[in-house]
Order: structure tokens, then sequence, then C-alpha cells
């Protein structure tokens, strides 16, 4: 047990930071964008509600836990951080019981972030760093096992997984891969049945199948130069642009900007502070697209979500 704790200790160790006031800050930060995060979702739920009847969350209940949300997301910026965290967990599993099994993956995340902050004391010298280890473990696990699942899938080594995508997904898919796939292969695509198990959707283009075997391959290795502290910098460069280069098809906002900001505690520099005022005004926008009152300008999914 003895020699266990010592390995498993070592590969934390790996991920440390020197403790200290930007490093305080910096996790204080997350914390705050983390629960503002956890809100816009809240308040989408509340705008635009669920038409399934098993999704719908009860109105006066959900009223209720996301103002409690965005209370809670308010209190981070003053001395009763702890307690901010900790009261928030409530909408959180609430969340969780209405949606299980039906979760996203970007609120799953946030959650488990979420969990971290209540357990660790983001100002206490020793937790502190804890709490930033565990945060890049995880985002390492997320980024790597997003490669591992594809690998072992079988459906992206001859582009299966892009063509069905192409073929039914949102038009923006057949817009962006126009660029790579002619009009005919595209229609033909369009044309297969919709179920994978009926028609072939293997691909003979080589750019969309060196796209998509790139993208399991990019999510396999670079966890690696996460790790590696002189590589960190421009792994973590390389992740962002990766990701938003995703989002030209895949429309994942919410995840990206969640997912940007566990990247972004690889720094040694506290961007987060420095990035927060964006990251709100996008929140905010993005609130206002959904209800409506902006122009969604292809940040908004087909069914009117985040």
């Amino acid at each position: 047990m003895a020699v266990a704790k010592k390995h498993l200790a070592g590969i934390f160790e790996l991920l440390a930071e020197s403790p200290g006031a930007e490093l305080s800050s910096k996790l204080r930060m997350f914390g705050f964008l983390v629960l503002l995060h956890m809100a816009v979702q809240f308040w989408e739920y509340v705008f635009v509600p669920f038409t399934n009847s098993e999704l719908r969350f009860p109105p006066v209940s959900l009223l209720m836990v996301t103002l409690m949300l965005s209370f809670c997301t308010g209190l981070t910026l003053t001395c009763h951080l702890r307690k901010a965290f900790c009261l928030a967990l409530v909408p959180a599993f609430y969340l969780l019981y209405w949606r299980f099994p039906w979760l996203p993956n970007h609120p799953s995340l946030a959650m488990i972030c979420l969990c971290f902050l209540v357990l660790l004391d983001s100002r206490d010298k020793e937790e502190s760093i804890l709490l930033l280890q565990s945060l890049r473990w995880i985002a390492i696990v997320v980024l790597f096992y997003s490669g591992w699942q594809k690998l072992v899938s079988g459906f992206w080594f001859q582009g299966e997984f892009l063509s069905y995508y192409v073929a039914h997904a949102a038009p923006r898919w057949q817009n962006l891969f126009e660029l790579v796939l002619s009009r005919e292969e595209i229609a033909r695509l369009a044309s297969l049945e919709l179920r994978p198990e009926s028609a072939s959707y293997r691909s003979s283009n080589v750019p969309l199948v060196l796209i998509s075997n790139v993208t399991y391959v990019f999510e396999l290795v670079m966890p690696v130069f996460l790790v590696i502290r002189r590589t960190r910098g421009v792994a973590v460069v390389s992740c962002l642009v990766f990701m938003l280069l995703l989002q030209a098809a895949a429309a994942e906002i919410m995840f990206f900007l969640l997912f940007s900001k566990m990247l972004l505690l690889f720094s040694s520099r506290n961007w987060l502070l420095r990035l927060a005022p964006v990251y709100v005004v996008i929140y905010v926008y993005l609130l206002g697209a959904v209800c409506g009152l902006l122009p969604a300008a292809g940040l908004i999914k087909a069914s009117g979500r985040i």
C-alpha cells in the first residue's frame, strides 16, 4: 500500500505547481467561471423549457434552484468561496436527479469539477496544489478518452463517422465538408438510409479519411504533451485551436467554453483572470441568443439549445 501511495503521489507531482496568491486566484476564477457556466445552462432551461415531458423540469423548483445558483456564482467573488461551492451542489444534484441518464457531457464535467472545488480549499496551501493537480488530470483523462473511444469504436479509420454526420446531421456539416467532398459524394451519402448498418459509409476520399484519423490520434497523443512541462504551453495552444476548429461542425460551444477553462489551468500564468471578461461576455451573449434577443450566429444548435 505504501508503494502504491508513493507511485500515485509521483504521478500527481507531474502536474504540480508552486502554491501562492496567483494559484489561489486562478482556482477562484476557475470556480467562478464554472458556476457561471452552470448558471447560464440553468437559465436556458428556464427560458427554453423541454418539450419532452420526461425531461421537463417543474417550473417553480427550476426557477428557485436557478436563482440559487446565480447567487452562488456571485458569492464566489466574496470571502464565502467554500460556502458558494457547497450551496451550488443543490442545483447540481437537482439537475442530476431530473435529467439522469440524459445528462450531456459538459454539465457532467462541470459537476465533477464542482465536487472537487467543494472537497478541496483553493485558499489552502497544500489543498490548492492538490486541487490544481486533480483538475488537470481530469482534463487529461477526458481528452485521452475522447480519442480512445473513437479508436475502439472502429468508425473513424475510413471516415465512417464523419460521412454519416455529413449525410444526416445539421446542414453545417455538409457546408463544411464541401471543401473536401464533391457535391455528388455528399448527395450519395445523403441518399443512404439513416441506420448505419444499412449501408457502407466508408469513404475513399483522402482528405476526409486523413481528418478522421488525425482527430483521434491528436486526442490520444496530446495528453502526453500536457504532462511534460516543457511542451505544456504549446500543447495548450494546440488543443484550443483544435477545439475551435471542431466548433465549425460540432457546435459544442458550451463544452468548448468549459474545457478551454480546464486547459488554461495548465498555464503557469493566470489566463483565466485575464480572459474572465471575455468568458462573461460570451455567456451573456449565448443566453441572449437562446432567448431570441440576439442573433445566434451559428452558435446555437438546430434544436435551439446551446
